[in-house]
């Protein structure tokens, strides 16, 4: 875990609002036409939550990748959760005790320890009209295909009963613990890492950024 002293959100929890590390994701359904910033189609945020709860809010999102691979998977394939991300929807995953089988919630959002109806994104549902944002940190602000970017949690989130740190976001449309991959046929087995994966497939990213914050 991260310390007081370099990270004071820690021990500023108020009003039940919990901690929580932000991911902004801005990508593009394939790789061959090279987007460039601002162009992206598929927009989500991911918040990681000090009680391990994760939130995953879909903005615009291009309908016909809806089949490719999606969920929550262990490094073997094992399903931790299953879902259907789609535009403009929001999913929260409770974990049980050891954050091994989540519990799905479909149109809502995480606030205050509780699940609410959804909120809309925090940069919007299409690109980010100025980057960074005020507030966000940048990971990423440029076309790559096959490639990752890694942020550090602000606290420790148990996943698959591992305590985790540092999350790595994919341009491939997933999100790995414990490493970064780049592979090209993302499948529940592949990469061979904890992962969350969003319509996976060879395709890729323009911007990433993070933040830390409560809510």
């Amino acid at each position: 875990m991260l310390s007081n002293s370099k990270y004071p959100l820690r021990s500023e929890k108020r009003n039940n609002r919990l901690s929580y590390t932000a991911i902004r994701f801005e990508g593009y359904h394939d790789y061959p036409s090279q987007t460039q910033p601002g162009n992206s189609n598929c927009m989500y945020e991911c918040y990681f939550f000090e009680n391990n709860v994760i939130e995953l809010n879909f903005g615009n999102w291009y309908a016909p990748i809806t089949g490719a691979v999606a969920g929550l998977y262990s490094a073997s394939g094992t399903s931790l959760a299953s879902y259907s991300p789609n535009a403009n929807t929001g999913f929260v995953f409770v974990p049980n005790a050891t954050a091994t089988v989540y519990t799905v919630n479909t149109s809502n959002s995480y606030i205050t320890g509780a699940v609410v109806t959804r909120q809309a994104l925090d940069l919007g549902s299409a690109p980010a009209t100025t980057w960074t944002p005020s507030g966000w940190n940048s990971l990423q602000n440029a076309y790559a295909d096959d490639q990752n970017v890694a942020s550090n949690l602000h606290l420790n989130i148990l996943f698959n009963n591992t305590s985790r740190g540092t999350v790595y976001i994919g341009s491939n449309f997933f999100i790995t613990f414990g490493g970064g991959s780049g592979v090209t046929n993302p499948s529940s087995t592949n990469p061979a890492l904890d992962k969350i994966m969003m319509n996976s497939g060879d395709r890729s990213y323009q911007r990433v950024g993070y933040k830390y914050g409560f809510k």
